[in-house]
């Protein structure tokens, strides 16, 4: 792998984490941080500089300590320091910062009282009761991390999709440029939409398979960890058959041949330790390829069956009817085959798609297009870092034509709540910049908090002079059920109450749902008139896609918001979507497809 200034940066805040694990001095760890976002920011290659024969020291912030280590790296892949960190703190220790509630200090403090060193370590230390032993670690403290271990193990080795945008993107752009590649396709979990992930999947399409590799052994931003591609091409099966329908195949006799070898691949890793997997196919094919590689397993098993009662089989590489391919140039043309229309990826989990799709009853899923308006929002009134303007111009370029200013109430102190003197001024503020723009509507609201016993902070007052009010929880989340679901009920029972944010309070991989009576919920959502929340910050994505699905099916009407505190977090709508998507959501299901005015009369639509 090259030395590429990304990935200096990385190892240079590994350095910090270790040196802070370690002990090491405040000033060390600060130096190595502000090296490594230094690094991140240069233009210029250091490792390209070196092997000139250019002067590390030369350039700003590389000092000759930092030369000297550099020059070492760069000779022989380490240097003595971060030979003695490797040694002091592994990487199975580095893994508990990946744990909400241990930072670098409370990790050491793990290491020095309980010789906890790894996750598995933690979790005897947990289910022994002995975190209390630990200084710093309060009783709450410590079933805080019993919490946040639970979810993290329940997650572990995988990522959030958003964590996995970015590869994926260096590597369709990468893919794109290669003269070989006919289409690169997004496959596995990323296509179908799935909020996290083990790794990437692609399909290329191509005859030259070789070439594709070697494209890939040349991206900087990978390293190619093993390939089964051959010499020579990739051709069309000469043999291949046409579809002809839902008969195609028939008499053609040994069906039971799978047809399952694996397509040539190339296997590639990030330097976050994200692997890909590239598989190649020819044109004829790449429909089934494609198909098959999208799955989920469920939804392929499914269609296995479909393949087997028209005595024909499907596996990695599509189709097959005696013994030979089935043309499938797309997706479309596999799923004729099995008499299927096409399955949208975002649905093919085994979860009724297959039925819906025999009797004609797929959804026409909403579209990112389809929504207005986003109705959940902060600014730097309380915690975001934009102005009530900046908001609303950022969402006007987007295509919006109107939002909801929501910003947090006065029990979320940390995230500087609005008492209602100050929530009344931002109602006023709203109203007098909404005045002042055109081309978008902007509402005033606020994002009121639910406490402990049900009631919400923020006087009747206030509510009554919103466009919009959202309710939400941010404290007391171990709450037993039956405590819990009373206090979510008591707020929704509020008139003037329209919206309720996040409503099982997760964050993925972090923090476990609140315990709720889903089923209590949704129907008082439904008596109410409350619409729920699919929040798009994607660490919550909260409904999530089963909720979305009960949701749809009870008539409970649903909102999709970003949840923004900052004009790009706004972008994040498209995550929201998706969501709704795998819910099987269609635009009439979601509040915020309507107009301004129809959106509104919806949520205030009570009893």
């Amino acid at each position: 792998m090259r030395a590429t200034n990304g990935r200096l940066s990385l190892l240079f805040h590994r350095v910090a984490d270790r040196l802070e694990i370690s002990g090491g001095a405040t000033f060390q760890v600060q130096a190595y941080r502000r090296l490594a976002d230094r690094v991140a920011g240069m233009e210029e290659s250091l490792h390209e500089r070196w092997v000139a024969g250019g002067r590390l020291s030369e350039v700003p912030g590389i000092g000759k300590a930092i030369e000297a280590k550099l020059d070492a790296l760069f000779r022989t892949g380490t240097f003595p320091l971060l030979q003695r960190l490797a040694q002091e703190v592994p990487e199975s220790q580095l893994e508990l910062l990946h744990i909400r509630g241990l930072g670098p200090a409370r990790v050491r403090a793990l290491a020095e009282h309980l010789g906890v060193r790894d996750v598995e370590q933690l979790r005897t230390a947990v289910e022994t009761g002995q975190l209390a032993q630990v200084p710093g670690f309060a009783e709450r403290t410590a079933d805080r991390v019993h919490r946040s271990l639970f979810e993290y193990m329940s997650h572990r080795g995988r990522r959030l999709r958003h964590l996995c945008d970015g590869p994926m993107d260096t590597l369709l752009r990468r893919l794109s440029t290669c003269p070989a590649a006919g289409a690169v396709h997004p496959v596995g979990s990323y296509r179908r939409g799935a909020e996290d992930m083990a790794n990437l999947d692609l399909v290329v399409v191509t005859t030259r398979p070789e070439q594709i590799a070697a494209c890939l052994a040349d991206l900087d931003a990978v390293e190619v960890l093993d390939e089964t591609v051959s010499g020579g091409t990739l051709r069309d099966p000469p043999d291949a058959l046409v579809p002809t329908g839902s008969d195609s195949g028939r008499d053609r006799g040994d069906a039971g041949r799978q047809g399952d070898a694996p397509l040539p691949s190339v296997r590639v890793r990030f330097d976050s330790g994200l692997v890909a997997v590239v598989r190649l196919c020819p044109p004829t094919i790449a429909g089934g390829a494609i198909a098959w590689h999208t799955g989920s397993r469920a939804h392929n098993a499914r269609l296995r069956e479909l393949a087997s009662a028209r005595e024909m089989s499907y596996g990695p590489t599509g189709l097959r009817a005696g013994g030979r391919p089935v043309r499938s140039r797309d997706e479309s043309a596999l799923y004729a085959a099995l008499g299927l229309p096409e399955i949208p990826p975002e649905l093919r989990e085994d979860r009724g798609e297959i039925e819906a799709a025999l009797d004609g009853r797929l959804p026409q899923l909403l579209r990112r297009e389809d929504v207005q308006g986003d109705l959940h929002m902060h600014t730097r009134a309380s915690d975001g870092s934009g102005s009530i303007l900046d908001m609303a111009m950022a969402a006007r370029a987007l295509g919006h034509s109107y939002i909801a200013i929501t910003d947090h109430t006065q029990n979320v102190r940390i995230a500087n709540g609005l008492t209602p003197e100050r929530a009344a001024a931002l109602i006023d503020e709203v109203r007098r910049v909404d005045s002042q723009v055109e081309g978008i509507r902007i509402l005033a609201g606020l994002e009121v908090d639910i406490l402990k016993d049900g009631a919400l902070d923020m006087p009747e007052e206030i509510l009554s002079r919103l466009d919009v009010a959202i309710a939400s929880i941010h404290s007391h989340f171990d709450q037993p059920l039956e405590e819990m679901t009373a206090r979510v009920l008591k707020a929704l029972e509020n008139p003037h109450i329209h919206i309720l944010a996040h409503p099982t309070g997760r964050l993925i991989g972090q923090r476990s749902p609140l315990q709720l009576d889903m089923d209590r919920l949704f129907q008082a959502a439904l008596q109410c008139r409350v619409s729920l929340e699919i929040n798009s910050n994607p660490e919550r994505l909260d409904l999530d896609d089963r909720h979305c699905r009960i949701a749809a099916r009870m008539g409970v009407p649903v909102v999709i918001s970003t949840d923004a505190h900052s004009t790009s977090q706004l972008e994040n709508l498209s995550r929201g979507v998706l969501q709704a998507r795998r819910g099987g959501l269609e635009p009439k299901d979601v509040a915020n497809t309507l107009t301004c005015g129809e959106a509104l009369a919806v949520l205030r639509r009570r009893g």
